[in-house]
């Protein structure tokens, strides 16, 4: 809900028209960038030599992902995390496919810009090949799903900050104010060279003090800053843009200002 009038006219005004809409220009994606997957030139995400945990809870799985919060020690303290995995076919495994490769990069190079310690993101706790399980002759207790490949690697995780008092952003929890940080921290990702691929609400977490953390990097492309001028990822980086401004224009703002008249309305009546 808006405080006063002058800051209601504040809101209007950013979502009076898409400051990006104009650079949606007819781009033909280049072939040599369809299949980079861009590694970084430094290490910041560790690789745990093991990892024991329990499931709290399963949250969803898909083809070839897992994501469950769990009980577990990261440097040696009890807490709750995120664990993510993923199962890929050896023929896709550390290329543009494999989800796990995607997102170990996106959170390397968020991790070594400061993001996470910001709190833009979660941070990255480290990674775990379950490949040393098997080689231990133990068992990998991972729910397979039935389309899954048959020549499937044993899977790779990544632990991840869990955020206790965060929630997925939807019309129940926004606020207009909410807008420009969300838009403020795509904008911030997309100039360390990470464009995120997956512009949904339930990708950006909601604290009660209304900050906004973006999560879920899988589907991202990572570039090195010497093709981030380039016509194809400004173009992709002006899309993304204008996608999460309409959806916080369409979907949330005006559809909570629409909810808050008609409850209004139906109170007085």
């Amino acid at each position: 809900m808006m405080n006063d009038a002058s800051s209601e006219e504040e809101d209007e005004d950013f979502f009076r028209s898409d400051p990006w809409k104009w650079k949606h220009l007819q781009v033909v994606e280049p072939r040599w960038i369809t299949w980079v997957l861009t590694s970084p030139s430094f290490s910041c995400i560790p690789q745990l030599d093991f990892l024991e945990y329990s499931v709290v809870e399963k949250y969803e799985t898909k083809e070839i992902t897992q994501v469950m919060k769990v009980h577990t020690k990261v440097n040696g303290i009890e807490k709750l995390a995120i664990l993510k995995l993923y199962q890929v076919p050896a023929m896709y495994r550390d290329t543009r496919l494999d989800g796990f490769a995607r997102e170990f990069v996106a959170y390397s190079n968020l991790t070594h810009h400061g993001f996470c310690d910001e709190g833009l993101v979660p941070h990255c706790y480290g990674w775990y090949d379950f490949a040393s399980e098997l080689q231990d002759g133990a068992a990998v207790q991972v729910k397979r799903h039935p389309s899954m490949w048959e020549d499937e690697l044993p899977p790779r995780a990544l632990l991840l900050e869990y955020i206790e008092d965060a929630v997925p952003l939807s019309a129940e929890n926004y606020t207009p104010q909410m807008a420009p940080a969300v838009i403020e921290a795509l904008d911030r990702i997309h100039s360390i060279g990470i464009i995120h691929q997956d512009m949904q609400t339930l990708n950006i977490l909601v604290r009660p003090d209304g900050k906004t953390i973006w999560i879920d990097f899988e589907c991202a492309h990572t570039f090195p800053p010497e093709v981030m001028d380039s016509q194809w990822i400004m173009f992709r980086s002006y899309y993304e843009m204008s996608h999460i401004w309409s959806i916080m224009n369409y979907k949330l703002y005006h559809g909570v200002k629409t909810a808050t008249r008609t409850a209004t309305v139906a109170a007085t009546s």
